[in-house]
């Protein structure tokens, strides 16, 4: 879920980032009428997460962070923009 001020967001880009050894590969979704999105079938690892526009995918100060493992379903709380 993401909010605002006001409540859930709707249509706010974000970025999730995969920290590989390889370096960052970013995913992107928006969020729907009410704040939530969804990303399916991530690879395994250490992620963080960006939203808002204009967010940099490849500074992750202050982001949440989000392990996904395999066969599992990985969810964040709730990121507040602003």
């Amino acid at each position: 879920l993401v909010q605002d001020g006001r409540g859930p967001a709707a249509g706010v880009p974000v970025q999730v980032v995969l920290r590989s050894d390889v370096g960052l590969r970013p995913f992107q979704a928006s969020t729907d009428g009410q704040g939530r999105f969804t990303l399916e079938e991530l690879p395994p690892g250490s992620y963080f997460v960006k939203a808002g526009a204009g967010a940099d995918p490849f500074d992750d100060a202050g982001a949440p962070t989000l392990t996904v493992r395999p066969g599992e379903v990985a969810e964040l709380p709730p990121l507040t923009i602003r």
